[in-house]
């Protein structure tokens, strides 16, 4: 900032020089000259003016690039500015309800999508989930246990290790899944259920919900789908 203040400073007080020399060589022409006799200059005084002139002329020149390099300045600050606001557009776009949700905002690779299976117990459809890439992971959690019933998905355990798992096998969550070979062995269908269990001593008598589903089945079956977005 202090930079572009100098700068503009610069260039106004060089202006102001450059007037206030033309004035003056205007005025000393005047006065050294009767109004009633022709103007005669001599070598010298052409000579001096013509000095002034390639001085104003240089400083003018300097000016210019200054201003130049100040609107370079101000346009690469305004581009990182909208970098910047697109950035957190995307920061939004990802911590939203519609992540991985629709097909114009995608999971992408390094934000993983969290799915709640319990916000999906009542699903009686397909649930659709869109990612950007074969590398993006989403994280299925919200209960202790499902079953997958898929006939072969794999999982990363918390040591980044990628863990398969059979049809009916039981798998305790939080697991990541991780798409790879999964899409073509799966054609990017993820199946799973979950039989409710409630257990008094475990889950307290304040768990109206599971005493209330005891022993029910629910199926969850989600469709991964790649998206060009």
């Amino acid at each position: 900032m202090k930079y572009i203040l100098l700068t503009f400073l610069i260039f106004i007080i060089s202006c102001s020089e450059a007037e206030s020399i033309l004035e003056r060589d205007n005025s000393q022409s005047v006065s050294a000259t009767p109004s009633t006799e022709p103007f005669n200059s001599s070598n010298e005084d052409l000579k001096s003016l013509e000095d002034r002139i390639k001085k104003l002329e240089s400083v003018i020149e300097n000016n210019t690039l200054a201003l130049e390099k100040l609107t370079k300045s101000l346009e690469s600050s305004n581009s990182v500015s909208v970098q910047n606001n697109n950035s957190n557009d995307v920061i939004v776009a990802k911590n939203s309800k519609t992540y991985g949700k629709t097909i114009d905002n995608p999971v992408v690779e390094n934000e993983a999508l969290k799915i709640n299976l319990i916000g999906d117990l009542f699903s009686k459809d397909s649930i659709n989930l869109y990612v950007s890439s074969v590398d993006s992971q989403i994280i299925f959690e919200g209960v202790d246990e499902i079953t997958q019933t898929s006939e072969e998905i794999t999982f990363i355990t918390s040591d980044n290790l990628p863990v398969t798992s059979y049809k009916e096998a039981k798998i305790s969550l939080p697991k990541t899944y991780i798409l790879g070979d999964n899409l073509l062995s799966n054609k990017g269908i993820v199946k799973f259920k979950h039989k409710v269990i409630y257990n008094p001593e475990k889950d307290g008598i304040q768990d109206i919900v599971k005493q209330t589903l005891h022993g029910n089945t629910f199926d969850f079956e989600y469709h991964i789908i790649l998206s060009s977005k």
